[in-house]
């Protein structure tokens, strides 16, 4: 038996990007198919990437740094970035598990009690109006997942965390970057406002 890893450098040729690949072969890892009455074998070829390829983009209110126009979430932001990473290096275990762990930092932020169970969390962010029924629903599906991976060893599949990362991504949005949208969008209009001239004054005859 025998293995071999070839690396690559490799370079984008749109944007230049720079990055490493391997390729792994085994002796015991082949496929093999009848052609003319003759069996062909080809060797199976396992790739990897440094940095990882991105698994999912982030949405644009997430950038490097910040997540876009809101002030002090920096520990959500954290979060955030390092869900991304365990993503993007195939690990669905930690990712379902970041899942949850974002849940509670942003439930934190919105002055929810970090003591309080799961389901006494949900309560408090229905009684403040940050989530609606429909809202529960899916955050008790994506958290759930995140409990199974931490204390059941469930291994989740690519779809179930594309499902649950979208039920935090609707959830942080809703909750922290459109009220602020909205916030910045009132502002301008009040500023135009004053700019506007009013509608000229006519006297009844």
């Amino acid at each position: 038996m025998w293995g071999r890893t070839d690396w690559y450098i490799l370079q984008c040729k749109e944007c230049d990007y720079v990055f490493a690949q391997t390729d792994d072969t085994w002796s015991e890892a082949y496929s093999h198919h009848d052609e003319d009455g003759q069996e062909h074998y080809e060797l199976e070829h396992m790739y990897d990437y440094w940095p990882a390829l991105s698994k999912r983009d982030k949405p644009e209110w997430i950038g490097d740094n910040s997540i876009s126009g809101v002030k002090d979430v920096d520990a959500l932001h954290t979060a955030m970035m390092e869900l991304y990473g365990a993503l993007n290096s195939n690990l669905p275990m930690l990712s379902a598990i970041g899942i949850r762990t974002c849940f509670d930092v942003a439930s934190e932020l919105l002055e929810v009690d970090p003591a309080l169970t799961f389901v006494e969390k949900l309560d408090a962010l229905m009684e403040a109006k940050h989530i609606r029924e429909v809202d529960r629903k899916r955050l008790e599906v994506a958290v759930e997942a995140g409990n199974a991976s931490a204390h059941r060893g469930w291994k989740p599949t690519a779809n179930d965390l594309a499902t649950t990362m979208t039920i935090l991504e609707h959830f942080i949005f809703d909750a922290f970057v459109q009220p602020n949208r909205r916030k910045k969008l009132d502002e301008d209009a009040l500023k135009m406002k004053g700019t506007v001239p009013p509608k000229p004054f006519r006297r009844k005859k």
